[in-house]
C-alpha cells in the first residue's frame, strides 16, 4: 500500500512537476509572445513614429514648398510693383517735364503776345499821336491862316505870334506901371523904331504889375509864362488907303 501510495505520490510529483514544467512553458511561450508582442507593438510604434515624422516632414516640406512658393509670388509681386512704381514715377516725371516745357511756351506765347500787343498799342499810339499831331498843324495852320487873313481885313497893324514866349533884348523902352496891351501898342505907334513888343500880364515875370517892352527888332524866341509878343505887320494897300482916309478925316 506504501508502495502504491509512494508511485502515486511520485506520479502526482512528477505530474505536478510536468505541470510546472508546462506551466513555466506557457509562461516562457506567453512571454516570449508578449515579448514580440512588445517588440512588435514597439516596432509598431516606431513605424508610426516614422511615418509621422516622415508625413511631418513631408508637411513641412509641403509648408516649406508652399511657403517659398508664396515668397516667390510675393518677391514677383514686389519687383513688379516696384518696376510699375518706376514706370509710374517715370511717366509723371515725363509728364511734368511736358507741362513744364508747355508752361514755358505758353509763357513766351504770353510775352511774345504782350510784346506783340506793346508795339502794337505804341505804334498805334504814334499813328495817334502823328494824326493829332498832323491834325493839330493842320489846326494851328489853319487858325493862323484865318488869324492872317481877319488881322488883313481888320487892318490890325499888329500880329499876335506867340502866348507864353518872348524874343529878348532889342528893348527901346520898357514899361511896369500896370500897363495895358492897348497901352503898349499906342507905345509901339508912337516910335517910328517900333517893330515889335511884348505884353507881361499881371502875375507873370515882373510879379503883380503888367507892362511891356517895344522893340526895334526881333531876337531869339525864350518861353516866358505870362508873356505874349506882337509883331508889327505890313499893313495891305486897302488898310493903308483906309488909315490915310480916317486920317484925313480926323484932321
Amino acid at each position: 500500500m506504501k508502495a502504491k501510495a509512494d508511485e502515486e505520490a511520485r506520479i502526482a510529483r512528477e505530474a505536478e512537476e510536468a505541470a510546472e514544467l508546462e506551466r513555466q512553458r506557457v509562461e516562457a511561450a506567453a512571454a516570449e509572445e508578449l515579448r514580440i508582442a512588445r517588440e512588435a507593438e514597439e516596432a509598431a510604434e516606431r513605424e508610426r513614429q516614422r511615418v509621422e515624422n516622415e508625413a511631418r516632414l513631408a508637411r513641412e516640406a509641403e509648408e516649406k514648398r508652399r511657403l517659398e512658393e508664396e515668397l516667390r509670388i510675393a518677391r514677383e509681386a514686389e519687383e513688379a510693383a516696384a518696376a510699375e512704381r518706376k514706370r509710374a514715377e517715370a511717366a509723371a516725371a515725363e509728364e511734368l517735364r511736358i507741362a513744364r516745357e508747355a508752361e514755358e511756351a505758353a509763357e513766351r506765347e504770353r510775352k511774345r503776345a504782350e510784346e506783340a500787343a506793346a508795339a502794337a498799342k505804341k505804334e498805334a499810339e504814334e499813328l495817334e499821336r502823328k494824326k493829332a499831331a498832323e491834325a493839330a498843324a493842320a489846326a494851328k495852320k489853319e487858325a493862323e491862316e484865318l488869324e492872317r487873313r481877319k488881322a488883313e481885313e481888320s487892318c490890325e497893324p499888329y500880329k499876335k505870334v506867340m502866348t507864353n514866349m518872348d524874343r529878348g533884348g532889342a528893348d527901346i523902352a520898357c514899361f511896369s506901371n500896370g500897363e495895358s496891351v492897348d497901352v503898349c501898342r499906342e507905345m509901339c505907334n508912337k516910335d517910328p523904331n517900333c517893330r515889335a513888343y511884348n505884353y507881361i500880364h499881371p502875375n507873370g515875370p515882373w510879379g503883380s504889375t503888367s507892362g511891356c517892352c517895344v522893340k526895334h527888332t526881333d531876337s531869339p524866341i525864350t518861353y516866358s509864362k505870362g508873356v505874349d509878343f506882337y509883331v508889327k505887320r505890313e499893313l495891305s494897300e486897302k488898310c493903308k488907303a483906309a488909315a490915310a482916309a480916317e486920317a484925313e478925316r480926323k484932321r
